[in-house]
């Protein structure tokens, strides 16, 4: 079954969007979205929250955080460590909303297209807003590197040789064992392309196993908006 945008838009009606974290994500929007709808478990990042959908395995729902908690120095009296909700200000993205990591993956996403490299990345597309904040749908991985990885294997791969013989080639910026895959699948010559164009978007210091993984048994990167508060 297709969800249908307007369908997932209405589901989130009663939701509250105001200063919106990671830590609240659970009070403001699952406990108000429309189970209806909705799977019963939800998933928060630093700059995102994820719904997911019951009868629609075809995509998830993206919700942009719009500030995080962080613990401050006070120096008033003698000066005590206090939490705050401070609002993002690091998403250079072309709605303007520099709190707004999906529209981020949005224009990343496009930038790839541009590249050739779109099938390396999951796409993430704003279907519109709710109460004014935006809400975004991101086509949905098999699995993350996280659920899969084979951690018995201590090993790398075979990996080093591999970089010795390519100059230039970071392969640890990524997991070894998705680096590994992605090599079987595409070739050497695909790695350092989308190498390179991670590199000049700034988006290979947030790679970890919960944002690359496998959709129809291949290597995709997930979550791709990296993360400067």
């Amino acid at each position: 079954m297709i969800i249908e945008d307007q369908m997932i838009l209405d589901s989130l009606d009663d939701c509250i969007f105001e200063e919106l974290t990671t830590e609240n994500f659970e009070s403001l929007i699952f406990d108000y979205c429309n189970l209806d709808f909705f799977a019963n478990n939800f998933a928060t990042g630093a700059s995102k929250g994820v719904l997911f959908l019951k009868d629609d395995d075809s995509k998830v729902v993206k919700i942009p955080l719009s500030h995080y908690e962080s613990e401050v120095w006070n120096d008033e009296g003698e000066g005590n460590w206090e939490y705050k909700v401070i609002p993002f200000h690091g998403a250079s993205c072309s709605n303007g909303n520099s709190w707004d990591y999906c529209r981020l993956e949005c224009d990343i996403y496009e930038k790839a297209k541009e590249a050739g490299l779109e099938k390396y990345f999951l796409k993430t597309q704003c279907i519109g807003s709710v109460n004014s904040h935006p809400i975004y749908t991101q086509e949905k991985a098999d699995n993350t590197l996280f659920e899969v990885k084979n951690y018995a294997y201590d090993g790398d791969f075979g990996l080093p040789e591999l970089k010795k013989k390519h100059e230039g080639i970071d392969i640890y910026m990524i997991d070894p064992q998705w680096v590994y895959d992605f090599i079987s699948f595409y070739g050497i010559d695909e790695l350092v392309k989308l190498q390179d164009f991670l590199r000049e978007n700034k988006l290979d210091r947030d790679l970890h196993s919960e944002n690359i993984g496998y959709r129809d048994g291949k290597p995709i990167l997930i979550d791709y908006s990296d993360y400067h508060n």
